[in-house]
C-alpha cells in the first residue's frame, strides 16, 4: 500500500517525504500537485492514505478537498491545516478523515498519528459523519496534540503500564529500579515484562527495544515518574 502526499510548501514537503519513507508500511510515496492528481485519476489504486496540505483560504481549502475526494473517494485523509480549519464539512467530504493536525505540529507527531492509524485500523475504518454536517474541529486529537505515549502504546499494543516499564528499561534501568519507580514489586516488574516480551514477540530486553523503536516508537516521556499509581 502507497501514501500520496499533496502539499504546496517545498520545505514543508520535503520533510513529510522523509519522514513518509521512514515508514515501513508505506511501499511507495507518491508526491503531486492538485492538477496532477485530477490527471491521474483511475490510475491509483493502491493508496492507504493521504496526506493532504491545506491552503489557509477556506474557499481553496473546501475545493482542494472536493478534488481529492472526487479522485479518491475511500482513502483515509489526514489534513494538514494552515490557518483555521473549516468548520462545517458534509459527510461525503468528512468520511475517511482520520485527524487534522496544524502544519507546525512537528514531524514526530504527525508520523505517531499515521502509525497509529496504520495499527489500529478498526478505529479509522469507514470514520464518517453520521449527521448532514460534521464540525472538523471534533477529529482533532485531544487539545490539539498528539499524546505519544498513550499513542505509541496503543500502536505497540501494550498497556500504558507496559509501555512504562519498556520506556525504562530503554532508558538502561534495571529491574529493582523500575519497580521502585513505578511503585510496584518487582514481581509485577518481571510480570510486566514477561507480557511486553510476548506481545513485541520477542526474547530479551534489547530486542524488545529494537522491535519497539523498529515499529516506530520513540520510547519518550511519561514514564520515569516517581511515585506512580500501582499496577
Amino acid at each position: 500500500m502507497n501514501a500520496l502526499l499533496i502539499e504546496d510548501n517545498p520545505l514543508v514537503r520535503l520533510g513529510l517525504l522523509r519522514m513518509l519513507g521512514g515508514i515501513d508500511g508505506f511501499g511507495q510515496v507518491i508526491c503531486v500537485d492538485l492538477l496532477e492528481l485530477v490527471q491521474l485519476r483511475g490510475q491509483l489504486n493502491d493508496i492507504a492514505m493521504v496526506l493532504l496540505g491545506m491552503p489557509p483560504e477556506p474557499a481553496r481549502a473546501r475545493r482542494m478537498l472536493e478534488a481529492v475526494r472526487t479522485v479518491l473517494p475511500t482513502q483515509y485523509l489526514l489534513l494538514l491545516v494552515d490557518g483555521a480549519p473549516p468548520p462545517l464539512l458534509p459527510p461525503d467530504l468528512a468520511r475517511g478523515i482520520c485527524t487534522w493536525l496544524p502544519k507546525r505540529t512537528s514531524l514526530g507527531a504527525i508520523e505517531a498519528a499515521i502509525r497509529l492509524v496504520l495499527s489500529d485500523d478498526d478505529r479509522w475504518h469507514g470514520a464518517s459523519a453520521p449527521n448532514p454536517t460534521v464540525r472538523l474541529q471534533a477529529l482533532a486529537p485531544p487539545r490539539g496534540r498528539i499524546d505519544l505515549p498513550r499513542d505509541e502504546a496503543r500502536m505497540l499494543k501494550l498497556t500504558p503500564r507496559q509501555y512504562e516499564v519498556l520506556v525504562l528499561l530503554s532508558h538502561g534501568y534495571p529491574l529493582k529500579t523500575v519497580g521502585r519507580l513505578l511503585n510496584i514489586s518487582i514481581a509485577t516488574v518481571k510480570r510486566h515484562v514477561a507480557l511486553v516480551y510476548q506481545r513485541l514477540q520477542v526474547s530479551s530486553k534489547s530486542e524488545a527495544i529494537h522491535a519497539a523503536r523498529q515499529r516506530g516508537a520513540r520510547l519518550q516521556g511519561g514514564s520515569s515518574r516517581r511515585g506512580a499509581a500501582g499496577a
